[in-house]
């Protein structure tokens, strides 16, 4: 998940694609755990959380909390720096939700503790691809039907989807 090593890796997946019929009980789920993420110094055992790596990337990733209100979305959880231990660059495990596929915190990697929650209807996720089809991109999405999930494949662009059942 976005989560662990702080969203700053190339395979961390900043986008979640969820079937519109269960994304409200997921989300009220995924929002309490967002919650319960320990931030904090990153050689002690409890902490999920550590800083980012520079001044400057703390910056980047703090600006799209206004990116995301700006375009609509709602941070759910988070969306501030954090003052953790020792002075280094922390941020408040972020969620943001209310999005859609054509927000720039579900088109732009924030490489931060950032998810964007993005629901669909099976019809739109060809769709959704499709806006996405011009980079490289990672993401996963939850559907509950193995035939949907199919088809989700077969119309994926270039990159990686994590395909899962609630």
């Amino acid at each position: 998940m976005i989560y662990s090593l702080n969203g700053e890796r190339c395979t961390s997946s900043s986008r979640l694609l969820i079937q519109g019929s269960i994304a409200e009980k997921f989300v009220e789920k995924l929002t309490a755990r967002v919650k319960a993420l320990k931030v904090g110094h990153p050689l002690t055992p409890v902490t999920e959380i550590g800083p980012l790596i520079h001044e400057r990337h703390l910056a980047k990733v703090c600006s799209y909390f206004d990116v995301a209100r700006k375009d609509g979305a709602t941070i759910a959880v988070g969306g501030k720096p954090h003052d953790g231990p020792g002075g280094g660059h922390y941020v408040q495990p972020t969620l943001v939700t209310g999005a859609h596929s054509k927000m720039r915190v579900a088109q732009e990697e924030v490489f931060g503790p950032f998810l964007t929650v993005i629901p669909f209807k099976i019809k739109q996720f060809r769709l959704n691809c499709a806006e996405r089809a011009d980079a490289d991109w990672l993401c996963e999405t939850l559907n509950r039907e193995c035939r949907s999930r199919d088809r989700h494949l077969s119309v994926a662009p270039d990159g990686i989807i994590t395909l899962d059942r609630p």
